[in-house]
């Protein structure tokens, strides 16, 4: 990964990056990667920069980093759980009504196991955070309901 981009997104300079992407030959997010498979979107997580990860993820040809995975097998999702990061779960996993552009990447991020076979809902119940916890399952609620509207 870039040491500019990396850079960007731990500090959660939107202006950086912003930089960064609008320059002669512009990095690929969905490509660039730390050596533990991080992108720029689970370093801003990792940090907790509400900033920088929405600013990633709002771009629709980056959303599709809310479902990659690190070497781990981590999204930045489990990392957002992991943490009890509540602000920025609420933007990984948008309403139906928010009709966000990255909701179907939220969706497979959700559904996502880790090398340790935990998903993000997992990653909630070891830490014990019930707000976070029911962020999630509300997330999960709503979009079976929406999956059964659409087949019905």
């Amino acid at each position: 990964m870039n040491p500019q981009l990396h850079k960007a997104a731990r500090e959660g300079d939107i202006a950086l990056l912003t930089s960064l992407m609008g320059g002669n030959s512009p990095p690929d997010l969905t490509h660039s990667r730390t050596p533990q498979g991080n992108t720029v979107l689970h370093i801003g997580v990792k940090f907790g920069l509400e900033g920088i990860v929405e600013e990633i993820i709002k771009q629709t040809q980056w959303s599709s980093l809310i479902s990659q995975s690190n070497s781990k097998d981590d999204t930045a999702l489990h990392i957002a759980a992991r943490a009890g990061h509540l602000d920025l779960i609420k933007l990984l996993t948008p309403t139906l009504e928010e009709g966000a552009s990255w909701l179907k990447d939220a969706r497979v991020a959700w559904e996502t196991s880790n090398s340790e076979g935990s998903t993000a809902i997992h990653e909630v119940l070891k830490k014990g955070n019930g707000e976070v916890g029911s962020r999630l399952m509300s997330f999960e609620e709503k979009h079976e309901l929406a999956l059964e509207s659409e087949q019905g």
